[in-house]
Parts: structure tokens; C-alpha cells; sequence
């Protein structure tokens, strides 16, 4: 690789990540209704990189409005919840929510900003696309 390759990551070391996991929240309790292996994934994913000094910051759909907006889930992790669409939608209803929850993503980037972005599943790797040429990561 060199610069002239990949310009943005001259920049310094990554202090914040975006983590993009639209479909799965790992504030859920794995084994109850649709979560499960991702959303640990997810949880064990951002905790390894917080601990090693990454911050980072998860953002998923909101599913209902009992749960604050922003979690701290442990120290150098928060989960931001963003409105996209009805709660209880499906999975198969999501794809149309996808644009309204990439904005809200970017509503947040924009006074939180991050150095790069890791999605999950092709939903949030739609956003993630559309997120890095936006904030040109």
C-alpha cells in the first residue's frame, strides 16, 4: 500500500471507529427474538477495541423508545440509537428504512466524527458505502 493509494489513512492513528450494525443492537439480549450471535460479535468487537484504546461508537436502529438514545455500554463504547422508520419492523422491511437511518448516522458524524467505519451485514454496508464518500473516509 502506499499513501497515494490510501491518503486518508496518513492522517494519524484511528481514535474513533463508527461501527454500523443497522440490524442487530448489542444492548439486545442474545437468544430473545431475532438476536444472537452478531449482536455478541458486535458487543465483544467494540469492547476489544475500546480496551486497546479505540473508541468506539455503535450505531443501530432504534426498536423501541424504552431505551435511552445514546448508552454508554462500558468505558470508550456508546451505543447511539437512530430513528429509522416504525419500531417492530422486520428484517424484510428494513432495506426500505436504510437511507432515513443513514442520515440520522450522519446527523450524529457530524459533531462526533469518527476515522473510519466497520459495518455489519450488507444493510449497514449500504450506509457504510455512502458514509465513507460523504465524510471521505
Amino acid at each position: 500500500m502506499t499513501e497515494a493509494e490510501f491518503p486518508h489513512m496518513s492522517d494519524g492513528p484511528i481514535r474513533r471507529i463508527g461501527v454500523l450494525s443497522m440490524h442487530t443492537s448489542p444492548l439486545d439480549q442474545p437468544g430473545a427474538g431475532d438476536s444472537g450471535g452478531l449482536n455478541v460479535y458486535v458487543r465483544e468487537l467494540a469492547a476489544s477495541m475500546a480496551a486497546k484504546g479505540t473508541e468506539c461508537d455503535v450505531y443501530v436502529r432504534r426498536t423501541s423508545p424504552d431505551v435511552p438514545e445514546i448508552v454508554e455500554l462500558e468505558v470508550g463504547v456508546n451505543v447511539i440509537q437512530i430513528e429509522a422508520g416504525p419500531y417492530g419492523l422486520e428484517k424484510g422491511d428494513l432495506p426500505a428504512v436504510v437511507d432515513l437511518w443513514t442520515q440520522g448516522v450522519a446527523g450524529y458524524l457530524e459533531s462526533r466524527p469518527v476515522d473510519a467505519f466497520h459495518a455489519h451485514y450488507w444493510l449497514s454496508g449500504v450506509a457504510g458505502h455512502h458514509l465513507k464518500h460523504e465524510f471521505d473516509l
